[in-house]
């Protein structure tokens, strides 16, 4: 990336289209739209994408407030949390913040997740069926899809990511984040919202680096707090104290050496951000090598009985890989056609994954995307899952892509879906009529 990441992020002045693919890279589109000054030469280009985040974002937040009304009536409260709040409730205009999924937290207790799911469902919302196994939960308890397919909502119990292990420690911190929640009016509706620190500290700092996006930051990363400084007045001094009371102060500290609005630090590429995150992490007493394994271990039982399901799919798929670009696919024939559970779906694609990590010894895994997705695509296509295997090129770089996409687009699962305008389709399989 040409252009300086902190200058993307502090909306330099000084950007031009030039720099159009590093901004859609960051998904910084409406951020720059409403940051760059009038009449700026860039702001041009973002528009399109601006107002098409306007629309999704008012069609996902209308199929929300429903829902949460009718929990509210039914005494069942809930947390909002991290991309879809912040770009609601911080920001000067929803647009700014790009956000995947909505995340919430529902009280752990099964009865009351079941009761929450079951009232969505009456309501045109789907469900994974994750709801309806408490002893297969982790940090999440449920997905929901909403009736006209806008949204996907990821329920959790806990604010931390848990997957193995002692869960003392995550269920003090979600405690806490639950008993300085804050209610808010939102168009009719009561909702409730974590506190300004505990947004900062907890569902950013923390929740980054303890959960599953340990050893990285993400592009919004800098403006989420930056809108939380200048909101509130936060300084690095509050999260650091903050952090110290929630045992997590030498992982703010890592963040914040990476992170900073306070002093226009933002090293989204630094080689060594991963180790010094984690290095953090650990001397908080988290993601120590008996954290990894414990997770490990959870979860190979189940992985080991799909090993030999899926090894002739993951044959498959490594052999196409190696084809060049162009080369036909060969598109399996499906073994049943009942449609997968997510989480059937998820321990079939990591069943696979573990076998091709397994035939590419020592290779890191971003370097694997080519196999992941044709491994991804043969396993479920043979499962019955109607996907598709998708070529594209970036115009500029003439970089070549490759993922897999359902009747939604990219699943949110799989990766970004903003892979479909860096690199416009060359070739897919099986080809739509």
């Amino acid at each position: 990336m040409s252009t300086s990441v902190l200058a993307l992020v502090r909306a330099d002045p000084a950007l031009t289209p030039a720099d159009l693919g590093s901004v859609q890279a960051l998904n910084l589109e409406g951020y720059l739209h409403a940051h760059l000054p009038p009449g700026h030469p860039l702001r041009t280009h973002l528009r399109g994408e601006t107002l098409q985040r306007s629309v999704r974002h008012q069609l996902i937040a209308r199929e929300l407030r429903d829902l949460l009304r009718v929990w509210h009536a039914e005494g069942i409260p809930a947390v909002l949390t991290k991309g879809f709040a912040l770009a609601e409730f911080e920001y000067r205009s929803p647009t700014e913040r790009y956000y995947g999924d909505v995340d919430l937290l529902l009280p752990e207790d099964p009865a009351t997740v079941a009761r929450a799911v079951h009232l969505a469902l009456a309501h045109g919302w789907r469900s994974d069926g994750q709801h309806a196994h408490p002893d297969a939960w982790t940090h999440e308890s449920a997905h929901l899809w909403s009736p006209g397919g806008h949204a996907r909502l990821d329920v959790h119990r806990f604010v931390i990511a848990w997957t193995a292990g002692d869960q003392r420690r995550t269920r003090e911190l979600t405690r806490q984040v639950w008993n300085r929640s804050v209610p808010q009016d939102w168009q009719g509706v009561t909702v409730r919202r974590a506190a300004p620190l505990d947004q900062a500290v907890v569902t950013l700092m923390l929740a980054r680096t303890w959960g599953g996006d340990a050893g990285g930051l993400k592009p919004a990363d800098y403006t989420d707090l930056d809108q939380l400084r200048r909101r509130y007045g936060l300084t690095e001094e509050n999260l650091i104290v903050h952090a110290r009371s929630l045992g997590g102060e030498h992982t703010a500290r890592a963040f914040l050496a990476a992170c900073s609005p306070w002093r226009s630090v933002f090293r989204l590429d630094d080689p060594g951000l991963a180790r010094g995150l984690h290095q953090g992490a650990v001397q908080d007493g988290m993601l120590t090598p008996l954290d990894a394994w414990r997770s490990r271990l959870r979860d190979l039982p189940r992985r080991l009985r799909l090993m030999p399901r899926v090894w002739p799919q993951v044959r498959a798929g490594l052999q196409a890989a190696r084809q060049a670009p162009g080369t036909p696919v060969p598109v399996p024939r499906p073994s049943r056609s009942a449609r997968l559970s997510h989480a059937e779906r998820l321990d079939l694609v990591s069943a696979g994954q573990w076998l091709m990590r397994l035939s590419h010894p020592g290779v890191a895994r971003e370097a694997l995307g080519r196999e992941r997705a044709h491994v991804t695509f043969q396993i479920l296509r043979a499962a019955g899952e109607a996907v598709e295997l998708v070529w594209g090129c970036h115009p500029v770089t003439g970089e070549l892509q490759v993922w897999i996409e359902d009747d939604r687009g990219v699943p949110d699962w799989y990766g970004d879906p903003r892979v479909r305008q860096t690199h416009p389709e060359m070739q897919r399989w099986p080809a739509r009529e």
